[in-house]
């Protein structure tokens, strides 16, 4: 799993705002300062381990709501970096939101983004991995908590409007309930199926004052060379990986389907596989082995919980497996 390191950074400085020790906060971290220097750079993460942003910042912070409070600060623009430039000198919100959701892979691979508009409304849905929920569920909702109050803000700045979505959709419990009114005076759903902001057609039209054509089209043209690059530079083995972790959420699906995704026909993928000297069924079984590691050693979910992550319709049949 992997995020863009400015916002990394961000998250960093905006900790040390509310209280946190920037030095100490990146030795937790296991990180050099200079690390943060390439804003635009892929800092690889694995959820629940020992150096977690969110589980760190809270602790050195001792601000319960650190995500929501962190999301309302203005800095934050600057974390999304030539994404978060692309998206500003769009024409209006729902271009913005497309071009977000269009380059999503370049940016993050712990959240993915999509949006729809329908006949009266439009809805920006954003859910973390559920590999993250599982392994850790505390900074997958810091997580959610900053982007929702971030977003929200994002927009006001961007259109130096007051517009709050009609309704919002979380996740997870409740709580906090009074500071997100204060964020979202507006009806608020806990312990729903995704988190998603619901706009009224008419507000994703809203115009930009950051407007620029010229930018934009200097921005969009370095974004799809970004992620061209990226792709590139990712072996089929990486691509299969990322595509079982962030589609199917680390179960195993049949080659036909993931030969699919990838544009190729199943011959041709287990002729390139061939050629990088390994198969499907080794990928698989080496995430699977991988993923299944990290959730035991964390400790914090069940053995039927992690059966049914991972497929196994038998308890008994996953810890053979698992021995």
């Amino acid at each position: 799993m992997y995020s863009q390191i400015s916002i990394l950074r961000n998250h960093i400085y905006l900790a040390v705002d509310f209280g946190a020790n920037f030095q100490e906060l990146c030795k937790r971290l296991n990180m050099s300062p200079d690390y943060l220097n390439n804003g635009e750079g892929h800092a690889q993460w694995q959820p629940g381990s020992e150096n977690d942003f969110w589980m760190q910042a809270l602790e050195m912070t001792g601000v319960p709501s650190l995500g929501l409070q962190m999301g309302q600060r203005s800095s934050n623009q600057p974390a999304f970096g030539m994404l978060g430039m692309l998206a500003t000198s769009c024409r209006n919100i729902r271009e913005g939101m497309e071009m977000i959701c269009k380059y999503n892979d370049t940016l993050t691979s712990v959240f993915k983004f999509s949006f729809h508009v329908g006949e009266k409304e439009a809805a920006f849905i954003f859910d973390p991995l559920p590999l993250w929920e599982e392994s850790c569920l505390e900074s997958a909702r810091q997580a959610v908590d900053m982007f929702l109050s971030g977003v929200i803000k994002a927009f006001q700045d961007a259109t130096g409007k007051k517009i709050y979505p009609l309704r919002t959709e979380i996740r997870y419990s409740s709580r906090f309930e009074e500071e997100y009114k204060k964020i979202l005076p507006t009806p608020i759903s806990f312990d729903q199926k995704h988190n998603r902001l619901v706009f009224s057609k008419e507000f994703i039209n809203t115009p930009l004052l950051s407007y620029d054509e010229s930018q934009y089209a200097i921005f969009s043209a370095v974004l799809h060379q970004k992620q061209k690059n990226f792709e590139r530079e990712q072996s089929l083995s990486e691509r299969i990986r990322h595509l079982l972790v962030s589609k199917f959420n680390g179960q195993i699906t049949h080659i036909d389907l993931i030969a699919s995704h990838l544009c190729m026909t199943t011959r041709t993928l287990q002729r390139k596989l061939t050629e990088e000297q390994t198969s499907y069924r080794k990928i698989c079984h080496e995430l699977r082995k991988e993923l299944v590691d990290d959730l035991v050693k964390i400790g914090k979910t069940k053995s039927g919980e992690l059966a049914s992550l991972f497929g196994y319709a038998d308890v008994n049949a996953f810890k053979r497996a698992l021995k």
